[in-house]
């Protein structure tokens, strides 16, 4: 079973994709910082990471920097509604920093699934 962790301060997105995740078998743990994520990660590995780009305090560009550095390497989804910034230019600059999908909020099921789907399937 792949454990998955998602990350995002919007508390029904995070539920919504924890729910979508468990009810096709995933095992998902989730929190709403970047900064609460790094300490799990440090106790808890998981097979994939699902991080919101726009979060206070720590954001997720930052957030995938630092997953990025740890020793164990992750396979990251990136995934934003843009807010007042121009979402797909930061989805590009995620990719750019290693998230291996990305995803427009808000998210469908079948997309959401699909992209878990392809990052797990695809290589190291």
């Amino acid at each position: 079973m792949h454990r998955i962790l998602i990350i995002d301060d919007d508390n029904i997105t995070r539920s919504l994709a924890r729910y979508f995740l468990e009810e096709a078998g995933y095992q998902v743990t989730d929190t709403e910082s970047g900064e609460l994520a790094l300490r799990l990660l440090e106790k808890e590995p998981v097979d994939l990471i699902i991080t919101d780009l726009l979060m206070p305090a720590k954001d997720g560009l930052q957030t995938i920097l630092e997953i990025q550095r740890l020793p164990q390497k992750f396979k990251i989804i990136a995934m934003s509604s843009g807010g007042p910034t121009n979402s797909t230019r930061l989805l590009k600059v995620a990719k750019s920093y290693g998230a291996v999908q990305t995803l427009l909020k808000p998210l469908s099921p079948d997309e959401l699934l699909d992209a878990v789907a392809k990052a797990l399937q695809d290589g190291p």
